[in-house]
């Protein structure tokens, strides 16, 4: 008797350092499980952007150079905000991607239509935008065309503007969605993660916030296209 005892002791000590095993496997699992589906969650949000981009060259070849309206209305703007279809299904981008899941980010939480937004020089609402390709700002590696554009009301109407140099104000504000960092396409075809360096980026949605001291706000306005570019700030 004494010894089957001590046979069940010894198997509860055992079981109990089993479970503590286990959970110290889970804590070191579990944030590298899900560190692995970030990553991957950002790897469609970048094929996301860069077949976006494609789309935006390929209209912009199929029709002698002329650039698709970066607004959400009217007959060629790349989406369409209208009462009777999918925003995304009447856009002018639509006969390029007819898939509506890459125009939204897997990461937004707001459950958009879409998540991306054209940058106001590109044939947008910025005073002096470019119409046609060729009118982009050379090198056009060094200007944005699409990015996570956040709006709290879940709306993204219009394209994404941004202030001017040396003006420190923002307009629209980029989202941050993927911890920290926001996608962001270029008009050579490339995209990228960007890692925003400053916590009030993408959080501070005052309209026309003025926020001398932020640096993203400075990096917008170097991709941005018309005005001067910000001094120590690369391209």
């Amino acid at each position: 008797m004494r010894n089957r005892g001590l046979a069940k002791a010894f198997t509860l000590v055992e079981l109990l350092v089993v479970i503590g095993i286990i959970a110290i496997l889970l804590s070191i699992t579990l944030p590298a499980m899900g560190h692995a589906r970030e990553q991957a969650r950002r790897t469609v949000c970048l094929n996301n952007l860069q077949q976006l981009t494609y789309a935006w060259l390929s209209y912009s070849n199929e029709h002698s150079g002329r650039l698709v309206s970066a607004y959400t209305w009217g007959p060629e703007s790349w989406v369409n905000d209208c009462t009777v279809c999918m925003s995304v299904e009447g856009g002018a981008l639509w006969q390029y991607i007819k898939n509506p899941r890459m125009y939204v980010c897997p990461d937004d939480p707001l459950n958009y239509d879409r998540t991306y937004a054209i940058n106001a020089y590109l044939n947008g609402e910025a005073e002096g935008a470019a119409r046609t390709l060729s009118g982009v700002r050379q090198p056009s590696s060094g200007v944005f065309c699409f990015v996570e554009k956040f709006d709290p009301r879940g709306l993204n109407e219009d394209s994404f503007v941004c202030s001017v140099y040396p003006s420190t104000q923002w307009v629209d504000t980029p989202a941050p969605w993927h911890r920290n960092m926001g996608g962001i396409s270029f008009c050579d075809g490339h995209a990228e993660m960007w890692s925003w360096s400053d916590p009030r980026t993408g959080r501070d949605h005052t309209p026309g916030a003025s926020q001398p001291t932020n640096h993203d706000l400075k990096q917008l306005q170097a991709w941005y296209g018309p005005g001067p570019t910000p001094p120590g700030v690369g391209q």
